[in-house]
């Protein structure tokens, strides 16, 4: 599933952890500047978890984009069939007020695709029977850091 955008962001990890590591190597060897080689160590770690936790919001972000109501056109032996996007990565199908299906959702995305995954990875949103014709956005808050 990891395309080329997502080696990229892992080869950032690694070499912003290797320049971590060298920089606290050279902290403990050197004879002199040791506390210039910990403060560098201490900014490229923190570099480390702020590329991490602005990857993680902005992943929450697009999935969230996708929480919300589809109607969907080309569900078995159901003409007016809804489909209901969850924050907390559930959907149900319900028709009118049947409840007719229900399982888990994940969004996955590289650097030229995204999918909305429906049971599993067995469904995906958008094609064959959970093809839709218009969706309705219901989410509205705004995502905390």
């Amino acid at each position: 599933m990891w395309a080329l955008g997502g080696l990229f962001y892992a080869a950032i990890y690694v070499l912003l952890a290797l320049v971590v590591l060298i920089l606290l190597a050279a902290a403990v060897f050197a004879k002199r500047r040791k506390l210039m080689y910990l403060i560098l160590a201490m900014v490229f770690g923190c570099f480390i978890f702020i590329y991490y936790t602005t990857n993680k919001a902005n992943y929450k972000a697009a999935q969230l984009a996708h929480v919300g109501t589809y109607e969907l056109t080309n569900y078995p032996d159901c003409d007016s069939c809804i489909l209901a996007l969850k924050e907390d990565n559930t959907y149900t199908v319900t028709d009118k007020t049947k409840k007719i299906e229900s399982g888990d959702w994940h969004y996955d995305f590289g650097a030229d695709y995204f999918i909305v995954y429906l049971n599993n990875e067995r469904d995906q949103l958008g094609v064959g029977r959970f093809r839709y014709v218009y969706s309705k956005n219901t989410y509205n808050k705004t995502i905390k850091y």
